[in-house]
């Protein structure tokens, strides 16, 4: 939405759906579905197979297929066993712009953290993206992000309510 420049009103509109089930998508509470990813591609005017697999099959026919500037790799491969949700806010710029898609799944045991890793952490305020790193003390975290301009946070182990691992970023612009 933010490479787009959409509201995300705007790109329900787009992709012709409600704009509470684009919201139910995007904070991963629904999981793909054929319907959604044929809304992706006829919505962004992209082939569907390219979104699939990476390979267009359209044969030159002069309509669009996919972005000149093919960054995003299969979305059949990245989304496996992933829920897809977006990005708000500065905090992870420039590795992850606001509105950039992220392919993420739960993490059930927070002892097993993949450290330098990017997650998405729901505490009972707010929920942020960071990079998870090691504090000196076993019962925190700190939350870390990659804009210089952002400080990092240290949270207590529990308060962390939830635990998403950042599987894949979907840049926005890529899908142009």
């Amino acid at each position: 939405m933010g490479g787009l420049q959409l509201s995300q009103k705007q790109l329900a509109q787009l992709l012709r759906m409600d704009n509470s089930n684009l919201s139910k998508y995007l904070n991963g509470r629904l999981a793909l579905s054929d319907a959604f990813i044929n809304s992706v591609a006829i919505g962004l005017a992209v082939d569907k197979q390219w979104l699939l697999t990476g390979q267009s099959s359209r044969q030159n026919s002069g309509a669009a297929t996919e972005p000149a500037d093919n960054q995003l790799a299969p979305l059949a491969h990245l989304l496996t066993g992933c829920r897809l949700t977006s990005m708000t806010g500065h905090d992870m710029e420039p590795t992850i712009a606001s509105g950039d898609l992220l392919a993420v799944t739960p993490v059930s045991d927070t002892r097993l953290i993949f450290w330098g890793k990017i997650y998405r952490v729901q505490l009972p305020d707010f929920t942020a993206v960071k990079r998870l790193r090691r504090h000196p003390d076993p019962a925190m975290l700190i939350l870390h992000s990659d804009n210089p301009a952002c400080d990092d946070m240290d949270v207590p182990r529990s308060m962390v309510t939830g635990l998403q691992l950042v599987r894949h970023i979907i840049h926005v612009e890529s899908l142009i």
